[in-house]
């Protein structure tokens, strides 16, 4: 940049509890240029700040940011948290009060109630090194720095400024390695972090557009719609708030969590893709299908649906997962069957599970956990079937 002063825009100055801070707005791309990470290196860096950077999630979290212009606000809100930096170097920045005197008619937004003061802040390029030093830079990164790392790689790779969108900032002014350690525990260290239940049921319930999502959308999606009024998990799953009004209403808590519904509807998906294909078009069909399978399986495993004593493993990660993935190769079978009785489809194959011994009792899978066991209880209910009809309908 040929710049010699390069602006950040207007800022306030101002208290954060007992620190005294400047918030603002800028490009991202600026911010991303004009900082670095201290990374801690037990060795070569023992005296740094920041974890080791996530690629992955660096440039996820630049995607989210790039593509937010693309998405209508309406359906998908997106922000971000402010960037938080320090200026380690105070000689590579300006900051300049607004002028009481110059702009008499603006006082009150010029020094408010609260000591809060307007700035101007600018990056004295000049005295910027660049690139910045691997270690000790001369604006840190406390919290932020994997929204800016893959930003910083854009910009070298060419990606102009004016590319970045706006997001907001906060300027912290000469804080020591101590402090910065500090307020980087309190921020990444002590959050509570949201529960996934309720993640899910917000991803799932705030997806207006079910023709543009992706597969892991879909699969919250899908998930928050079994748990509807008048469909299978109605009334029975943990949806990530508080449990006193389900207590209190239902007398107990939920039996299943949205959570453990989202993976049996992946379950479903990785043994139905001939399904998904065939109703790709069409994902409100997709979830009648699928809540009917879980629909005829309540039907027929009542005892099992229903229990509370641990006797049954229908309702546990296993079984639901390996009768989903059982479901998900019946559904393969709907779009060459031509039947629109979805739940007479399934009822009569569990009927025949049933028949052939497959009581989804604890005792019948003992020593089962995890993805294995669900696709162990899947195969021993392939193996039913194939017994007692001598179809193999994976081959079918």
């Amino acid at each position: 940049m040929s710049k010699s002063q390069v602006s950040l825009g207007l800022a306030l100055w101002g208290d954060n509890l007992n620190t005294v801070v400047l918030r603002g707005f800028a490009n991202l791309g600026l911010l991303a240029r004009y900082s670095s990470p201290d990374i801690f290196d037990q060795v070569r860096n023992p005296d740094g700040t920041q974890r080791p950077l996530s690629a992955k999630h660096s440039k996820e979290a630049l995607r989210y940011a790039m593509e937010a212009r693309d998405h209508d606000v309406a359906t998908d809100p997106r922000a971000f948290p402010e960037i938080i930096l320090n200026v380690r170097d105070e000689s590579v920045i300006s900051v300049t009060q607004l002028d009481e005197e110059i702009f008499p008619d603006a006082i009150d937004y010029i020094k408010d109630d609260y000591g809060t003061i307007s700035c101007l802040i600018k990056i004295q390029d000049s005295k910027f090194v660049y690139p910045a030093a691997d270690y000790d830079p001369q604006i840190s990164r406390v919290d932020g720095n994997h929204r800016l790392s893959e930003a910083t790689r854009q910009l070298e790779a060419g990606v102009p400024l004016e590319d970045f969108p706006t997001v907001p900032y906060a300027l912290y002014m000469n804080l020591s390695k101590d402090q910065e350690r500090k307020l980087f525990a309190d921020i990444n260290g002590e959050q509570k972090k949201m529960p996934r239940n309720l993640t899910i049921n917000h991803r799932g319930r705030n997806q207006k557009d079910p023709s543009s999502m992706t597969a892991a959308q879909k699969y919250d999606w899908v998930a928050f719609q079994l748990t509807q009024a008048g469909m299978v998990f109605d009334h029975m799953a943990n949806l990530g708030g508080s449990l006193g009004g389900f207590v209190l209403s239902y007398g107990a808590k939920p039996k299943v969590s949205v959570v453990g519904i989202r993976a049996a509807v992946n379950s479903f998906y990785q043994k139905g893709r001939a399904f998904e294909a065939a109703y790709r078009e069409d994902p409100s069909e997709q979830v009648q299908v699928i809540n009917a399978f879980f629909e005829a399986l309540r039907s027929n495993y009542t005892e099992a649906w229903e229990d509370r004593n641990m006797r049954y493993i229908v309702m546990e990660a296993i079984g639901l997962n390996g009768f989903a993935k059982f479901g998900g190769s019946l559904a393969n079978l709907i779009s060459s069957s031509g039947t629109t009785d979805y739940f007479q489809h399934f009822d009569n194959y569990l009927k025949i599970l049933r028949e052939a011994g497959i009581q989804g009792l604890r005792r019948e899978f003992a020593g089962l956990y995890g993805a294995a066991g669900a696709e162990t209880v899947f195969a021993k209910c392939m193996q039913a079937l194939y017994e007692k009809t001598g179809v193999d309908i994976e081959e079918e």
